[in-house]
């Protein structure tokens, strides 16, 4: 047993609750359908599109030697597509490719490399609201040079400090054998 909601629309039907027969996304819109509960005449109604969302990229990582970009997917319909920010600045479209499946931005790496060490935040805008998420920026850990000067220095040293340590426990060898 349903009960109906009255909904009247100068046109004498009586409408129940409504049913969404198609739920609405990101990228599109829904439709929800309404019986009349007299004659069983049907209306429709859209459903907004939802908020987009990340749906991959979230919490990305990327350092000098990571080459390529970082690739950001929102679920909002590419022809919704306003702009991208990063940490609430406006990207040049030059420092970002964007393609379709649903809504991709990939920002190039010659603009991440003048991102500062650290957590950004990306917002993909469309016309149905902004999807954001987090990347880090990583430092790149120079590996050890071979061969340099300061390195030189060191062993050197500890040459000298090794031959000290020898120098020692032969001269109290020799006092032993003295005594």
């Amino acid at each position: 047993n349903q009960t109906a909601v009255t909904i009247i629309v100068n046109d004498g039907h009586t409408w129940d609750e409504g049913e969404v027969t198609t739920p609405a996304t990101a990228a599109a819109e829904g439709v929800k359908t309404y019986t009349c509960i007299h004659c069983g005449e049907t209306g429709t109604e859209s459903i907004d599109k939802l908020p987009p969302e990340i749906i991959e990229g979230q919490d990305s990582r990327w350092n000098k030697t990571s080459g390529g970009g970082l690739t950001f997917r929102s679920n909002a319909a590419l022809e919704d597509f306003v702009s991208v920010m990063v940490d609430g600045i406006i990207v040049d479209p030059e420092n970002y490719d964007l393609s379709e499946g649903s809504t991709i931005v990939t920002l190039k790496q010659e603009y991440l490399s003048t991102l500062p060490t650290g957590k950004h935040t990306i917002s993909i805008n469309s016309k149905t609201g902004t999807a954001s998420a987090e990347f880090t920026i990583e430092e790149v850990s120079e590996p050890a040079k071979t061969g340099d000067k300061a390195s030189m220095g060191l062993w050197i040293e500890l040459m000298f400090a090794s031959l000290g340590i020898l120098a020692v426990f032969g001269i109290k060898k020799n006092r032993r054998e003295i005594m």
